[in-house]
């Protein structure tokens, strides 16, 4: 066994807590919504400061930062997904931070209530069964 998968295990058996935890969630979000965004998304580059594209980013982390978690600053983590997607310049990163702040000023960016987002999967997870929805 090699000393880097040993060192794995060993954190793997251990329980994160305070700031360690809150960077791990915050840095696997980070790779999982980009990798998700760069997947889904075709030319995805196209899209640079695009105000529905910084939408849809702002809403995925809201939706995707648990609740239990008042550390992570979602704000900030939606700046760091756009900026590691495209690699913003200044200017272009005040532009996003201005779309994100119109967002959440706005009401368009929010938190889909836990029950809400349930409700749908289980819908949609029977509706698959039944041969009603081909994805």
């Amino acid at each position: 066994m090699s000393s880097a998968s040993s060192i794995t295990t060993a954190i793997s058996k251990v329980k994160l807590k305070n700031s360690l935890k809150t960077h791990t969630i915050t840095e696997t979000l980070l790779q999982d919504i980009c990798d998700q965004l760069k997947a889904g998304i075709p030319f995805i580059e196209k899209l640079r400061c695009q105000p529905e594209l910084t939408e849809l980013v702002a809403n995925i982390v809201w939706n995707s930062v648990p609740s239990s978690q008042t550390a992570i600053d979602k704000e900030n983590l939606a700046l760091q997904i756009l900026t590691k997607i495209f690699d913003l310049d200044a200017q272009e990163i005040d532009t996003v931070k201005g779309q994100i702040q119109y967002g959440v000023d706005n009401g368009l960016i929010r938190t889909v209530p836990l029950i809400q987002r349930t409700v749908t999967r289980i819908f949609h997870f029977f509706l698959k069964k039944l041969g009603l929805k081909s994805t």
